[in-house]
């Protein structure tokens, strides 16, 4: 079966004097060391928002009645339908999305970190001179202090990862670029926005519970934990995240930091706990993409845990775009270590631990996140032209499954692929072309032909760009 060259993916971008889609881009796997580097500089956004909730499984969140914001997110805008957590439990996630590696961690006990000396994002933000910031709701005036506010544990220091790590921790000024989640609004409406933006909510927002008594000044409050998942507690806990996010989400998008080019990831760090007793007491300990290995009866774990993959189970991860894609699912396989890729290629940083590492399952995100956001919105013809030179390419190539995303308005995008059948006889190609999304009076237009009859292929793009062209927004 013949494969569609990226040199002949160039040439033929390259007729039309466009950029190629991130849909396309790959990362370095399989190279070792801390840094290595990324292909190439993505630089598809200018700015990207993490907002990290806390142990959810997808299935309590993406559909659930008591999270109706974060649901016309996903509805709107994009969802990744098998992104896991890497492991079990918080504090070892929130550091491997900053870092690439666990380092061997499997507790919360964040009183035990206390020389964290590894490369980390944080670090290879500020050595790009690339201004980010990291917002935590109702941090303590001691940033270094476990809990906060006073005696309360709205605020829970194994969920900010930037200052387990020395080269945060150790620096005023990196330091000074941890703040409390109130400072966000006018940061954002600085000359000098940050360009990387990380938010964790309380724990009474977040998800996670266990503050039982009423704090002054917070309404949040109290939140205990669910017992069963959607109990009354857990239903609880979710509508408080979802009013979290909901104002989270406005103030970016109502500030100057929200361009054409930027991007949210929500997710949650890890699934339910449910008291499973062969996991820890986690739903599950399902995961991808370099999640660690831990080996059989681990105490860190339990006497009944088998050995193997220990993963954090699948979890809810919605994309908004400021300008991507709309009504994207995308099933690809991806973890923190994704999310961390795709920053780190979005900006050339090069990669960290796992981050980048094919071999293992670990690729950005782009597909979900921005396939589109980087190619140039087209006239209708010139979108059909280029549609069906494309698409003649792929069939002359006998390129099984192909997929070609191109901007030809602001919020649609023409998508055409192939799918290539050899017999002994002959080659008989299927090509499909459609709109994403496809508007209801417009059905998808599908063209079988044998023996890859180029010209034919390519005069039923025209035609079928002919018919579609008066019905798309301009």
């Amino acid at each position: 079966m013949r494969r569609l060259t990226p040199t002949l993916i160039a040439a033929s971008v390259a007729m039309l004097g466009l950029a190629a889609t991130p849909a396309l881009a790959t990362g370095a796997g399989g190279q070792s060391g801390a840094h290595r580097q990324n292909d190439r500089a993505h630089g598809a956004f200018d700015h990207l928002y993490v907002i990290m909730l806390e142990n959810h499984s997808q299935s309590s969140v993406i559909g659930d009645v008591n999270a109706p914001f974060m649901n016309s997110l996903a509805s709107k805008y994009a969802t990744a339908t098998n992104y896991y957590g890497v492991t079990h439990p918080s504090m070892p996630n929130y550091i491997a999305t900053i870092a690439g590696d666990n380092f061997g961690i499997q507790d919360d006990e964040d009183e035990n970190v206390v020389n964290l000396d590894r490369p980390n994002l944080a670090q290879q933000l500020t050595s790009a001179h690339i201004r980010w910031g990291a917002y935590m709701e109702d941090l303590p005036a001691n940033k270094l202090d476990r809990y906060g506010p006073g005696t309360a544990k709205l605020y829970a220091k194994k969920h900010n990862p930037f200052v387990l790590f020395d080269s945060v921790k150790n620096s005023p000024s990196e330091m000074a670029k941890v703040k409390d989640y109130s400072a966000l609004r006018a940061d954002l409406s600085s000359s000098r926005a940050p360009k990387f933006v990380w938010i964790s909510p309380n724990q009474c927002n977040d998800m996670h519970g266990g503050v039982y008594a009423p704090v002054t000044g917070h309404p949040e409050t109290p939140c205990p934990y669910g017992e069963t998942k959607d109990d009354a507690n857990d239903a609880s806990l979710k509508q408080k995240a979802d009013t979290f996010v909901k104002g989270a989400v406005t103030t970016i998008m109502d500030s100057a930091a929200w361009t054409k080019k930027s991007a949210i990831v929500i997710v949650t760090d890890e699934n339910d706990y449910t008291g499973n007793t062969v996991t820890g007491g986690w739903e599950s300990a399902d995961g991808c993409c370099g999640s660690p290995y831990v080996a059989a009866h681990d105490p860190r774990v339990s006497a009944d845990w088998p050995g193997g993959t220990y993963g954090g189970g699948k979890i809810p991860a919605i994309i908004v775009t400021g300008d991507g894609p709309h009504h994207v699912v995308d099933n690809t396989p991806y973890n923190h270590y994704s999310l961390l890729t795709t920053i780190e290629q979005n900006w050339g940083l090069g990669y960290l631990g796992h981050a980048g590492e094919s071999a293992e399952g670990v690729v950005p995100m782009w597909k979900t996140s921005n396939a589109l956001a980087a190619s140039p919105a087209l006239s209708s013809m010139s979108c059909a032209i280029f549609g069906s030179m494309v698409w003649a390419a792929m069939i002359r190539q006998a390129v099984t499954g192909s997929v070609w995303p191109m901007r030809c308005t602001r919020s649609m995008a023409w998508v055409c692929s192939a799918e290539v059948h050899d017999s002994s006889a002959s080659t008989t190609f299927e090509a499909t072309c459609r709109l994403s999304p496809t508007p209801a009076a417009v059905s998808e237009h599908t063209t079988t032909e044998t023996s890859g009859s180029v010209r034919n292929a390519s005069m039923f793009a025209l035609r079928t760009f002919a018919v579609w062209s008066p019905r798309i927004e301009a």
